[in-house]
């Protein structure tokens, strides 16, 4: 990979990461484990499907 596809695709992701916040909460330990068989099921990590809730919720598409 060229420097410059290397540096455009750092860039990029820096961007991103402007845009973006955190949330941080607790769940009980049931909950927890739940939402992680849930996520694996749908082949998602937890905060893919955390995120996928949210916005299906809020009436976000994508």
């Amino acid at each position: 990979m060229t420097n410059y596809i290397y540096n455009c695709k750092i860039i990029n992701v820096k961007e991103r990461r402007k845009n973006m916040k955190n949330l941080l909460f607790q769940i009980d330990e049931e909950l927890h484990k739940k939402i992680k068989i849930r996520a694996a099921e749908n082949g998602q990590t937890i905060k893919g499907y955390i995120t996928t809730l949210i916005k299906r919720d809020l009436g976000i598409k994508k």
